[in-house]
């Protein structure tokens, strides 16, 4: 697809179809172009090798031929080349386009391709409207600057009348109307020019690149410029070079002397290197391709609704709420909180749809802060907010990947400050009467419980582990989407349950589950949607719920300071579920925060909705995000420092008996996305051989695969197999050498070679090629096996998986590009080929073409 500025999209489409193409092969292009020719227009070029299609009548004799025809003439498409195109006579090579108007000058010569194909060059022009925008100057108001006493004297000459309980939508109206006709009329207004000049460019070089402008206009204005005016021109050209490397050498050495006095000036200047100032004009989510600002604002609305999840849980009337023990219905604002809250507010956030940044309010805080109290204390007490409090800004922030494809964007919600500062002060009006139920696990939104916190205990306990001479190992593992699938339902019913009732229950309810939001990606607003707001900060900010007595699952990935015997555990898991409800959600025993065990092992519906059924879990699994695990390793060994032993990106299935507690009855087990966990009653010498519980009650004795010894005459095949798919995920090819040898499988060789060539251990593979006798493979790794240049190496290993696109990207990227040439003639890929030699050899172009013209003439 080809994009202009103010300019529909063109798609261009090349195609080749070899000589004798069959009809199922017409017909599958066929459905490939319906399926995005609506798009916008179509020109489709290239070589489609139908000889017998007489184009002045659209009459062929071949099936093929007829196909193709009926479908141009089905779909008002025009072939526009009435030239032969080939040596023998023959139109081969097409131009077809549902708008002929867009193509023009087409001329059809042999001159550039008689040493090189029997085909002649087609030569055309596409038109394209094409308009130049310039970008509108931009503003900002200069606070620090404001006439304070006009201000002052303005807002306080306002008469507000007391706001009753319809009249809050009114007095936001109010309040708003006031601060904006005071900032409108009493800060000023400093505007920025646009331009695409870079930073550096000052004043005077900006001068001499108008004068070179200038004199490049006059000398392609003049029919025959002189001599003088010409090297005048190159002179000034040069100069203004120079100028610009100068200019942009002070401009970097100023920035970089005025770091620590001004840093914001260095950080902007980074951040424009490396981030995209703006979205594409042309953005796609999947075959939906949008270039127009309402169609755009439609896709991003569409994929940001899309990712919120709705839960079924239905909230049950007030009459039939439980009535909890201790309870806080309601809580009172006065001016100090408010002025507390003004006070400390960040002047570089950004504002919501209000457009009432922080500055303005608080500069406007002392003559409106009896409003203020009020406005909040009646939001309170007759859980009522504004409509602009519930509708937000969406920013599109691309994460990465391709900027033009919308599921590669997260969205920010830019809220109304004022919306910000009421939630803040309710956080610190109800955070003491919470704070005894929140888990002493939660880092974050709590005062003291930093993540810094965290990390201070996790440093706690590498160094415990160094100082005992222990390995320490911790995987790191992410909940799957867990702020975009925050059950608000359940979680405003748990609110209640754990004593916030009344108005303040139902103000929070009606803040946090009827929300719109506004995308703000481009300049128009088209649509605006329904969505749920994450609940922020008192109600649940990550998946971890608020009460210890009542959870709904704790999940601590702890490092373990594990005893030399236990060689490759790594790492506990402690999961403990909510009593009185006690359900399995780990399909094994459920551990309640007494560390009891129940022998409930159904799935029970808890008083709040069945959890199991949330996106969180899959099959009473919990759902977690393995492309975001690592693992790290800190050890006094150095041959154990960074050594990666599990990347739960490329090695799910590594996952097997990950881990058990020396001091607690736990072992942890997984495969791919699951987890799972065991209670056992005794560990035999603490060798692997551990004793469990099932679900009916049983003892069995399980040995974990990490503790497999080859002299072991007990283990059985399978046992091995296991023991053998861990290591090979795992790098361990010496290990997996041995259990390859125990079974003896072609199979398990095969896997052993595959494995070692995908991680550059050209010895193991030789050595499992030699146990498949795989002669020639043999002979061509250790070929290889003393060649240093590493993207050489990988090219090879991919040419003998015969995945010969990354294996030419690597060959052309070494020190030998060549090889793909070489490469490319050896699979009889003559056309490939030559485009190969005309960049890295053209010296071999005619043989190439012989080669390739006797390979046509015996098909």
């Amino acid at each position: 697809m080809v994009q202009l500025n103010s300019s529909p999209p063109i798609l261009l489409c090349g195609v080749y179809l070899p000589p004798k193409s069959p009809a199922s092969s017409i017909y599958a292009l066929l459905s490939h172009l319906s399926s995005f020719s609506h798009l916008g227009p179509l020109i489709l070029v290239g070589d489609f090798n139908f000889p017998d299609i007489d184009w002045s009548s659209f009459y062929a004799t071949c099936p093929s031929s007829r196909l193709f025809c009926n479908y141009l003439f089905t779909n008002n498409l025009v072939q526009l080349v009435d030239s032969p195109t080939h040596s023998h006579g023959h139109i081969l090579d097409l131009i077809v386009t549902s708008h002929p108007e867009l193509v023009t000058n087409i001329t059809v010569g042999d001159a550039s391709c008689c040493n090189v194909s029997d085909h002649q060059l087609v030569l055309f022009s596409v038109v394209s409207r094409i308009s130049s925008s310039r970008n509108k100057p931009s503003y900002y108001y200069k606070y620090n600057d404001a006439d304070m006493d006009s201000i002052s004297s303005y807002l306080s000459s306002l008469t507000i009348t007391p706001t009753l309980q319809s009249d809050v939508e009114s007095a936001w109206l109010f309040l708003k109307s006031s601060i904006t006709f005071a900032r409108d009329n009493f800060v000023p207004i400093r505007y920025i020019p646009a331009t695409t000049l870079p930073k550096w460019f000052d004043a005077e070089l900006c001068h001499k690149l108008r004068q070179v402008r200038t004199l490049r206009r006059r000398v392609n204005k003049a029919s025959h410029a002189s001599e003088y005016l010409i090297h005048k021109l190159k002179h000034m050209e040069s100069q203004l070079q120079l100028d610009i490397v100068s200019a942009k050498k002070h401009f970097l050495s100023r920035i970089s002397s005025q770091y620590f006095s001004q840093p914001k000036i260095l950080h902007s200047y980074l951040s424009s290197l490396k981030n995209s100032p703006t979205i594409p004009q042309s953005v796609h989510l999947g075959y939906q391709f949008s270039s127009d600002p309402q169609s755009r604002v439609t896709l991003f609305n569409n994929y940001f609704n899309s990712v919120f999840t709705k839960s079924d849980f239905l909230l049950p009337p007030l009459k039939d709420l439980p009535s909890p023990s201790s309870q806080l219905h309601y809580i009172s604002i006065s001016s100090t909180d408010v002025l507390d809250s003004l006070n400390t507010l960040k002047l570089n956030k950004a504002p919501g749809v209000d457009d009432l940044s922080p500055s303005i309010i608080k500069l406007c805080s002392g003559p409106l802060l009896s409003s203020i109290t009020s406005l909040f204390s009646n939001c309170l007490m007759y859980h009522k907010v504004p409509s602009e409090w519930k509708t937000h800004k969406i920013c599109p922030i691309p994460k990465s990947g391709d900027p033009s494809i919308v599921s590669n964007y997260r969205p920010i919600s830019l809220l109304c400050i004022l919306s910000k500062v009421l939630e803040s002060i309710v956080y610190r009006k109800i955070i003491d009467f919470i704070q005894p139920l929140i888990s002493k696990s939660q880092f974050g939104f709590l005062k003291s419980r930093s993540c810094l916190s965290q990390l201070l205990e996790s440093f706690n306990y590498v160094f415990e582990g160094i100082e005992n001479k222990n390995s320490v190992q911790a995987i790191y593992l992410d909940f799957k989407k867990a702020f975009d699938t925050v059950p608000h339902q359940e979680l405003l019913y748990k609110l209640w349950l754990h004593g916030i009732t009344g108005p303040l229950w139902k103000w929070s309810k009606l803040l946090y589950c009827s929300q719109l939001w506004s995308p703000r990606c481009l300049k128009d607003i088209t649509r605006i949607e329904t969505i749920q707001r994450r609940m922020t900060r008192f109600l649940v900010s990550s998946p971890h719920p608020l009460n210890y007595r009542d959870r709904l699952i704790d999940l601590q990935l702890l490092p373990l300071m594990y005893h030399h015997d236990l060689r490759d555990v790594l790492f506990i898991v402690k999961c403990l579920l909510s009593p009185p409800d006690n359900f399995d959600i780990l399909q094994y025993v459920s551990f309640s925060t007494h560390g009891t065990r129940t022998t409930s092992t159904g799935k029970l519906k808890p008083h709040y909705g069945d959890i199991t059924s949330h996106a969180w879990f899959t099959n009473d699994q919990v759902v977690l995000g393995f492309s975001k695990g690592f693992m790290i390793i800190v050890s006094r060994k150095k041959e154990e420092m960074g050594r990666e032993m599990f990347q739960s990106r490329n090695h799910k299935g590594a996952l097997n008996d990950i881990g058990i507690a020396p001091s607690a009855p736990l072992l942890a087990t997984a495969s791919n996305h699951q987890i799972k966990l065991h209670e056992f009653q005794d560990m035999q010498g603490m060798y692997g051989m551990v004793e469990i519980e099932d679900l009916k009650g049983k003892l069995d004795t399980i040995r974990l695969q990490s503790h497999f010894y080859s002299d072991s005459q007990d283990i059985i095949d399978s046992e091995i197999k296991l023991s053998f798919d861990k290591s090979l995920k795992l790098k361990k090819f010496k290990e997996a050498w041995s259990f390859a040898s125990a079974l003896d499988s072609e199979d398990c060789w095969r896997e052993l070679r595959t494995a070692a060539l995908y991680h550059f251990d050209i010895e193991t593979a030789i050595l499992a090629s030699q146990q498949m006798k795989d002669v020639s493979l043999v002979y061509s790794l250790k070929d290889i096996s003393s060649v240093e240049d590493r993207n050489l190496v990988a090219g090879y290993i991919f040419m003998y998986k015969d995945e010969h696109s990354r294996a030419q990207e690597l060959f052309l990227e070494s020190s030998e590009p060549t090889v793909a040439l070489d490469m490319q003639c050896d699979l009889l890929h003559w056309d490939q080929a030559l485009e190969l030699a005309t960049a890295l050899d053209p010296s071999r172009i005619p043989m190439l073409s012989r080669q390739y013209a006797q390979q046509l003439e015996s098909m």
